[in-house]
């Protein structure tokens, strides 16, 4: 009798899965629609409740109480730092929008064993978008309550799992709107920033540009008169001495590690305690690289003779209205249009609006790229220019009793040829008529860029850091020196 079973029986199971094979796919789809339908109608439940409690606990204890146990255990069931190794590991939350940066090192620590999350907040429609590559996670909601929702349940995980977590952008040392600064004046204590260092997170912010943590006054001075140049300097909202000051006060109370991305060490970014080399700022040097294979509608339609110079500036329009300069596009404008009147054959690439993931073709055909010429530092466009190998023309300055020895280091390595308003037009001539120093430049350029600006780079230092001065991290030996 088993032996007909099995005889007659494996007969029937494979007539089954041979002829009814289509009527099982459809009811395992069923099943799993069935199955996703009740999992969404719960959490829509869960929510809502979720979202009438908290409104209710702030105007009942009891309902505050409700609220925090509902969200420890709604975490727990429905994380949203989800796909991480072994939480034994360290873990990092990139937050807030930096161009391309918090993504690609986030990426790179995800490579060696860290839990790393990118992770926005804002409206993913805002103008500055454009500019910036989404994170691991956006947690954005067009609904006031649902976006609160998020953030409250994005904290009780952050303070249950992080190590660390590290932010840019002046004013965004918070999560939810309603914690913003009430004005120039009159900075708010970041409670939900407060809160995680009570949980034991540490805090780590990299600068953004001139207006953090320095005044008007000590850049205007440093740079010999760049704020003359900028559209912003009669902004006090964005640019002035008491609001740039207000903000480097507010960072150095509350951040652990402070990364200046190689500003100069003014005002509130002069401590000792500031990482005064690269950061968090990298490029990624797989993708950008000098062999990189040009889409043909990107190319650009040249003589074989001529010279291409790229000088570049996003949000051009908003940043040069009036009389505004800050790169020194004027400049550049003036010198290929003289360098042209005396028979060289040289011409001007410039690119702005282009998106960004557009630009390293645009800078691969590039002979000479032209960055920032008051700014005493250089910017993205020169790291990723150098990136891919090119010859940079910039204005570097440092007072080398000021400096640490890392950042001269950096600074000392640096091959962007140096050039001003009275000498510009001598550099670029001095390029265009030598190939073999264009390509001698370019080889310095990209070997300094995978030193300082590569993600293995920004990797071994964000690494060496953090395990340096808070004992966070891999066990592993230092690898960067």
């Amino acid at each position: 009798g088993l032996r007909q079973l099995v005889r007659y029986g494996g007969s029937s199971l494979r007539q089954l899965v041979r002829y009814g094979g289509s009527s099982l796919k459809h009811v395992i789809v069923s099943l799993i629609d069935a199955v996703s339908s009740v999992y969404r109608t719960f959490f829509d439940k869960v929510r809502a409740l979720l979202i009438y409690v908290r409104r209710k606990s702030r105007q009942r204890t009891s309902y505050f109480v409700c609220y925090r146990f509902l969200l420890a255990i709604v975490t727990r069931i429905f994380p949203l730092l989800k796909g991480g190794q072994d939480w034994r590991q360290p873990t990092v939350v990139f937050l807030h929008r930096s161009y391309y940066h918090f993504p690609l090192l986030a990426r790179e620590l995800r490579n060696r064993n860290w839990n790393a999350y990118s992770i926005t907040l804002g409206d993913p429609n805002d103008v500055d978008v454009y500019y910036s590559k989404g994170g691991d996670l956006s947690l954005y909601a067009s609904n006031d309550e649902d976006q609160y929702l998020l953030i409250d349940r994005l904290l009780e995980e952050m303070k249950r799992k992080c190590d660390i977590v590290h932010f840019s952008g002046v004013g965004m040392m918070r999560f939810s709107p309603e914690e913003a600064d009430l004005g120039v004046t009159e900075p708010r204590i970041p409670n939900e920033f407060v809160a995680l260092k009570d949980a034991g997170v540490r805090i780590g912010y990299s600068s953004v540009g001139c207006n953090d943590g320095i005044s008007q006054s000590a850049w205007h001075e440093w740079t010999g008169g760049m704020c003359d140049k900028c559209r912003f300097q009669s902004r006090e909202e964005v640019c002035s001495d008491i609001r740039n000051l207000a903000w480097g006060n507010k960072v150095a109370m509350f951040c652990d590690v402070v990364a200046s991305e190689l500003l100069p060490p003014l005002d509130y970014l002069g401590k000792k305690s500031t990482v005064h080399v690269p950061f968090a700022f990298c490029v990624d040097e797989v993708d950008r690289h000098p062999e990189i294979d040009i889409p043909t509608d990107l190319k650009i339609m040249r003589d074989p003779s001529e010279i291409i110079v790229l000088h570049a500036m996003g949000n051009y329009a908003r940043r040069t209205s009036g009389n505004a300069d800050p790169k020194g596009t004027r400049l550049v404008v003036e010198a290929i249009k003289n360098l042209q009147a005396e028979g060289l054959s040289i011409r001007l690439h410039f690119a702005s609006e282009v998106n960004p993931n557009d630009m390293k073709y645009i800078q691969s055909q590039a002979d000479i790229v032209v960055d920032q010429l008051y700014f005493g530092r250089y910017g993205a466009t020169a790291r990723e220019s150098m990136m891919v190998g090119k010859p940079v023309v910039g204005f570097l300055k440092f007072d080398r009793a000021e400096e640490t020895d890392e950042s001269l280091n950096c600074l000392d390595e640096c091959p962007i040829v140096q050039a001003t308003a009275e000498t510009l037009k001598e550099v670029l001539r001095d390029l265009a008529v030598s190939p073999e120093k264009r390509a001698e430049i370019g080889t310095r350029s990209r070997e300094f860029a995978l030193k300082w600006h590569s993600m293995k780079a920004a990797g071994d230092r964000f690494e060496e850091i953090w395990r340096e001065r808070y004992q966070i991290g891999t066990t592993g030996p230092l690898r960067y020196h």
